[in-house]
């Protein structure tokens, strides 16, 4: 896996779902890939299957919170909660990061 310093390495990446009222894991995902994208729709299908539901609400870290997963899940009925990705990168250039940027989708900009 291809590591922050530049470097490639033998890795893990693991991502985990947690109910925050009942404060227990709910979902459990161990890959190779060395991004967070595209990610959640997996989680909210484990989820589905021990559950018998999605959850309505779903927070999570900006890596998860990409355009094609946002679209997906407003299909699907999961709202999805994150600060906005990159927005350390636009805010420099004078870019609000909570405007439509070219290429957002409808369901993009309203989650913007």
């Amino acid at each position: 896996m291809k590591i922050g310093d530049g470097g490639t390495r033998p890795a893990l990446n693991v991502q985990f779902a947690s109910d925050c009222d009942a404060r227990i894991i709910v979902g459990v995902e161990v890959s190779s890939e060395g991004t967070n994208g595209g990610r959640l729709p997996p989680m909210l299908d484990q989820f589905e299957q021990r559950y018998g539901r999605r959850p309505g609400t779903a927070i999570v870290d900006p890596a998860f919170a990409t355009k094609a997963v946002d679209k997906e899940t407003k299909q699907l009925r999961t709202e999805v909660i994150s600060s906005i990705p990159r927005s350390k990168q636009l805010i420099p250039h004078g870019i609000d990061p909570h405007e439509r940027q070219k290429g957002d989708s409808d369901e993009y900009k309203s989650f913007r």
